[in-house]
């Protein structure tokens, strides 16, 4: 019987189960979405290895509500980062390489309609919003939160949707390490991204450390191009921000830990889940914070190359091929609302819970 009733219908059942257990418990006033590129379950077993010569040592391996998400796509099974990124942020899947726009026909070719994401919905309705990424503010995991497009590498189009919203005054903390790629791309499209900044009131910086002070004014952009910014203190710097604005924020942290360097990578996760753990302390207790990542990929430990029983240098043993894979990712909560994260879940449920979370009908 199961098997004729629609997939529509489940989701909108799951919906109101998450609305009705809101309904009757403390509502977070802000929610921080940390995405972990890549960071699947073998890629976090081998960072605690790394970072702590021990497993189930990080921080989010001592949460006490998970999920299992799926990642895949409207397209593949094995998803790209825009297309599980607008999953999380619209409740709709679409196809690879498209950002926040409906799945299409002819992928790549036709335009689909624009969805609305829930940065857009907290614009809307006066909240502070934010994104930070130190791989690029237009990369696709974090654009799907703010643009939409046919086309992920569209940096110039993606870009200029920041900057003349749909929804409400705009995103208020962009920050990314894509300097030249976006001001390259503007600047083809004869738009002077400098002055369309400062005409609508942001502080453009070049780099994270002027986040200290704005000089008098509430919302920046920062575009550098070192990826290796201090992500931890831009985190910190960015919720004292947000959190002027009495109503609340929404922001998405991104870290690219999908990288071809087992080194850099397993560094960047330890980090990561150091700034993850800072984060749930200094957000406090009116703040939902949630960790996941948008796909897994193949990173993984092999006995054959483990030199010593188990020793604290494992690099020799790590495989490392860059694709992408299609199995579950972790999901952890922290917070008001936390609780009701557990189970089996499709990658467009996690958008549902958000927006149940604040309160705001689907």
């Amino acid at each position: 019987m199961h098997s004729f009733v629609s997939r529509s219908y489940w989701l909108a059942v799951l919906c109101l189960a998450f609305s009705s257990c809101f309904a009757s418990a403390q509502r977070p006033k802000n929610i921080i979405l940390i995405l972990g590129d890549g960071a699947g379950l073998a890629s976090l077993n081998a960072a605690s290895l790394y970072g702590y010569g021990a497993p189930q040592a990080l921080f989010l391996q001592h949460a006490s509500n998970i999920a299992w998400v799926d990642t895949s796509s409207a397209s593949e099974w094995v998803t790209d980062a825009s297309a599980c990124a607008t999953a999380y942020a619209t409740g709709v899947k679409t196809n690879n390489t498209v950002v926040s726009e409906r799945p299409v026909v002819h992928v790549g070719t036709d335009e689909g309609e624009k969805l609305k994401t829930i940065l857009e919905y907290a614009e809307e309705r006066g909240l502070s919003t934010g994104v930070i990424s130190n791989a690029g503010a237009t990369d696709g995991i974090v654009a799907a939160f703010y643009a939409h497009n046919k086309n992920r590498l569209a940096y110039g189009e993606l870009f200029e949707e920041a900057m003349h919203p749909r929804f409400g005054d705009g995103i208020d903390l962009l920050v990314g390490a894509d300097r030249k790629a976006v001001l390259t791309a503007t600047s083809k499209t004869s738009h002077d991204a400098a002055q369309e900044l400062a005409d609508r009131g942001y502080a453009f910086l070049d780099t994270t450390s002027g986040l200290e002070n704005l000089g008098g004014k509430t919302r920046a952009v920062v575009l550098t191009d070192n990826p290796d910014f201090d992500l931890g203190q831009t985190v910190q710097d960015s919720i004292k921000l947000l959190s002027k604005n009495p109503k609340g924020y929404f922001l998405v942290i991104h870290s690219d830990t999908h990288i071809p360097d087992a080194r850099k990578t397993l560094s960047r996760l330890v980090d990561l889940d150091n700034i993850t753990k800072a984060t749930v302390d200094q957000a406090g207790k009116n703040t939902l914070v949630i960790f996941t990542a948008d796909h897994s990929y193949g990173l993984y430990l092999t006995r054959h190359k483990e030199k010593q029983p188990k020793s604290r240098d494992i690099l020799p043993m790590v495989t490392l091929d860059n694709d992408h894979t299609a199995e579950d990712v972790p999901l952890f909560a922290f917070g008001p609302g936390a609780d009701h994260i557990k189970g089996f879940i499709p990658n467009t449920q996690v958008f549902s819970f958000m927006m149940s979370a604040y309160g705001w009908p689907q």
